[in-house]
């Protein structure tokens, strides 16, 4: 929000940049992350249990949903920062950032196309398994990411948007990404259970009834026993 509010779309580069990135990372034809998808996907149907494939579907949606929506955020602010004069973000520095996203954008947009002749070099007289019938898995990923997009552009990019994702009108869903999904609460009880609970008393009593009391009961038979030998002798050199 606050690149947002600082006219992060005012830098043009980067911005189209982001969005073939998003774009990719969706699995949004034709970039190469649509390529990559496909082929996990493809996969994943192979698989016996079917709630794999369905967890990859999940992804592709929730992927695309909340990588456009920092796309939305930053293109579509709520209340925009004046731009203070002379920042326009042209210089030597702004292109030493830039030419290195182009050139990934680029290879980006054409990497998925060279699969052929990279498997090839990469791995010589292997052949690409047909997946023809699987189109309807293509169709049916492709219309997951879309939805995800506009889901993002519902909550999040159109004028009347509250910019509030559907996860935070959840209760439920909101304290359980708020608390971190009770991590620190889990971790929380391990430390008091196992560690606190289980080692430190543990070492605690050992230091106790086997360090301590060792060190004692060795010091009183080192006393005691200097008793029964002082009885031994009388002073006298000669006994």
């Amino acid at each position: 929000y606050e690149i947002s509010r600082r006219g992060g779309r005012r830098l043009k580069t980067p911005i189209v940049c982001l969005i073939i990135a998003a774009a990719a990372l969706s699995g949004l034809p034709p970039l190469s992350g649509f390529f990559s998808k496909e082929v996990i996907l493809a996969s994943l149907a192979g698989l016996s249990n079917p709630l794999w494939l369905a967890a990859g579907l999940l992804g592709v949606f929730l992927t695309a949903y909340y990588a456009f929506r920092l796309v939305f955020i930053i293109l579509f602010p709520r209340q925009e920062v004046p731009e203070e004069p002379g920042h326009h973000g042209a210089g030597a520095l702004y292109w030493a950032m830039g030419l290195p996203l182009v050139t990934l954008s680029g290879v980006t947009l054409v990497l998925g196309f060279l699969e052929p002749p990279l498997r090839e070099f990469l791995s010589p007289g292997t052949t690409a398994h047909s997946n023809g019938h699987l189109a309807w898995l293509l169709y049916l990923s492709v219309g997951l990411a879309a939805l995800g997009v506009g889901m993002a552009w519902f909550e999040f990019g159109r004028r009347a948007a509250a910019q509030i994702g559907f996860v935070e009108r959840i209760l439920p869903l909101r304290d359980l990404f708020a608390q971190r999904w009770y991590l620190d609460h889990l971790y929380r009880r391990l430390v008091d259970i196992v560690i606190d609970g289980i080692f430190s008393r543990g070492c605690a009593k050992n230091e106790d009834k086997v360090i301590n009391e060792g060190i004692d009961g060795f010091s009183r038979f080192t006393l005691e026993s200097g008793r029964l030998f002082s009885l031994l002798q009388s002073g006298r050199l000669r006994y």
